[in-house]
Formats: C-alpha cells, sequence, structure tokens
C-alpha cells in the first residue's frame, strides 16, 4: 500500500533523529520540523528533475469554427505532443505565431499565451479533435485518487507503487542530506551518498526518459 505524505514526513524525522549530532540536541525538535519541512520542495524538485514516462498524460480537445484559443494542461507539453487525433502529423511549436496576420485554415502551428492556454494558427475553420501529449506537474493523488499538486498529510506520491519505496528512501535521504549541507552539519556528505545510491537504483527501474519526451521549449 503507497504510503501518504505524513508516512515519508515521520520516515524522515526518525532518519534525521538518528542521524543528529550530539552537539545539537537541544535544538533537535526545532530542526527536525524544519527537516520535515523541506521535503515538499525536495519532492517538487527530483520529480521534476527529469521526464519520467509514468507522468505522461493525454488530453483530448475540439476546436469550434473561428475560436483559436483552447484551456492548456497542467504541466509541459511535449516534443511533437499535439496532433489531429489519430493523424501522425503534428502541429510545429511557434512561440511567434501569434505576429503572424489572422486568417481561418487549418491549424499548422500553435502556441501558448500567458494563461498558458493552446492558440491555434491558423484559426480552425472547422471543428476537429485533437490530442495533447504533456508531463503532468501534478506529483501527488488524494485518497480519492486524484491528481493534485497538494501535499496534505492523507495524500499519496503520484507514482507506480513499484516504485514509490526506492524513490522514497531517495526522497527521504536527499532531504537530509540537502539540509544537512546548508546547515554545514557534520556526515552530509555520506548522508547525499546515500541518496545518490538511491537515486540510481530508482532511475534504473522506473525508465527516466525516453527519446519522445523531448520539450517543445
Amino acid at each position: 500500500m503507497a504510503k501518504t505524505f505524513e508516512e515519508i514526513r515521520l520516515m524522515l524525522a526518525d532518519i534525521y533523529m538518528s542521524n543528529i549530532d550530539p552537539d545539537d540536541m537541544v535544538n533537535a525538535d526545532e530542526e527536525k520540523a524544519q527537516v520535515v519541512r523541506s521535503l515538499n520542495s525536495t519532492h517538487t524538485e527530483l520529480m521534476g528533475k527529469y521526464a519520467y514516462s509514468f507522468l505522461v498524460r493525454n488530453k483530448d480537445f475540439t476546436t469550434a469554427r473561428n475560436k483559436k484559443d483552447y484551456e492548456g494542461v497542467k504541466g509541459q507539453i511535449l516534443y511533437e505532443g499535439l496532433k489531429v487525433k489519430n493523424s501522425q502529423s503534428p502541429l510545429q511549436y511557434d512561440e511567434e505565431a501569434y505576429l503572424l496576420e489572422e486568417k481561418l485554415g487549418t491549424p499548422t502551428k500553435f502556441w501558448l499565451d500567458e494563461r498558458e492556454n493552446i492558440n491555434l494558427y491558423p484559426t480552425p475553420d472547422s471543428p476537429k479533435t485533437y490530442n495533447v501529449r504533456y508531463l503532468d506537474y501534478r506529483y501527488a493523488l488524494t485518497p480519492n485518487g486524484e491528481l493534485t499538486d497538494d501535499y496534505a498529510d492523507s495524500n499519496t506520491i503520484n507514482m507506480p507503487e513499484r516504485l514509490q519505496n526506492i524513490y522514497i528512501e531517495w526522497l527521504v535521504y536527499q532531504t537530509l542530506g540537502d539540509y544537512m549541507r546548508n546547515q554545514a552539519k557534520p556526515r552530509w556528505q555520506p548522508t547525499l551518498d546515500i541518496a545518490e545510491r538511491k537515486r540510481a537504483v530508482f532511475m534504473q527501474q522506473c525508465n527516466a526518459y525516453d527519446g519522445e519526451l523531448r520539450f517543445i521549449i
């Protein structure tokens, strides 16, 4: 069963206490709280560090005549990731397409506006269904299995369960090692060495990158 963020934080706190220097025992509770609070940012950093195949999602949307902008995705569109559904020809990403003279037609390009909405060029002249392939930036799941970016105690990591144990070990040692290094604590390097070994095992198991997972930007 997947560990909740509360359970992961308790695990981190226990490992911190087992690695604490005797001279730091006076401030142990305060420092433990600081370490635990830093787990959220470390999780976000590690999940955004590579293009993990398990974070790839697909979303369909249907165009309407004379409408060029459509709701974007909660993540990063992948290279050649926007196509007419069941087509092999992707639309070209062009961040300056908004400068082109407006016209109706079959879209060949797209760009993202300041709200991350998808804008098509030319403006569609007929309805078509498009598919977007993207890397989801929501790294947690609610108890109901809904994607979220909230690392609440009852939520779990958005990741196949078979990968979670080794990832959580990487996460807690990376969190602890980074904190110890930033605070010039003894044994920070051995702690980060453990984190690196955990990372290497996780990367072998998770198929973190393949040739299709290139970003458009």
